[in-house]
């Protein structure tokens, strides 16, 4: 009895680790941002410096929602919370795509996105780290590798379209 359980926890353990990997990898696709400012730019007929402000909305959104995450998974839990963020990072994007003034870019790819994407990285990053108590420093590097992969990812696929 006590192998299967251990195997198990151990099982629970990896799958954690690899949706953190996934989760993390989608997230860090908004690092990509400077990729679309120009084309935005255009379409909503404005200089680059305030679309490129949207960013910094992001980043601000970004951070708000990275502390207020734990106060939110103790109240609905890490799933829910991590759920909630990837509906409202996908309603977020969607807004972006349509968006045809600032002020829509500004709510949408600033505060949307960001609020979701700061919400989704704690949560998945701190979760995987509670299960992974000996190897928080390698758990948290190969969670946070998702930077780089979703930045490369997502510059290589952007260029080729």
């Amino acid at each position: 009895m006590k192998t299967a359980t251990t195997a198990q926890y151990q099982r629970t353990r990896m799958l954690t680790l690899i949706g953190t990997i996934i989760t993390q990898f989608a997230l860090g696709s908004v690092y990509t941002w400077s990729l679309f400012n120009g084309q935005l730019a255009h379409k909503l007929d404005a200089p680059i410096s305030q679309v490129a402000f949207s960013f910094g909305l992001l980043s601000l959104g970004l951070a708000i929602a990275s502390s207020l995450a734990g106060k939110l998974q103790e109240r609905f839990g890490v799933r829910n919370v991590t759920m909630g963020a990837g509906v409202l990072m996908a309603v977020g994007f969607w807004l972006t795509a349509h968006a045809d003034n600032l002020m829509m870019l500004y709510l949408s790819a600033g505060i949307l996105v960001g609020l979701a994407d700061g919400a989704g990285y704690l949560m998945t990053l701190s979760n995987c780290v509670k299960w992974f108590p000996e190897r928080k420093g390698l758990i948290s590097a190969c969670s946070l590798v998702r930077t780089v992969w979703a930045a490369s990812a997502l510059s290589l696929s952007v260029g080729h379209c």
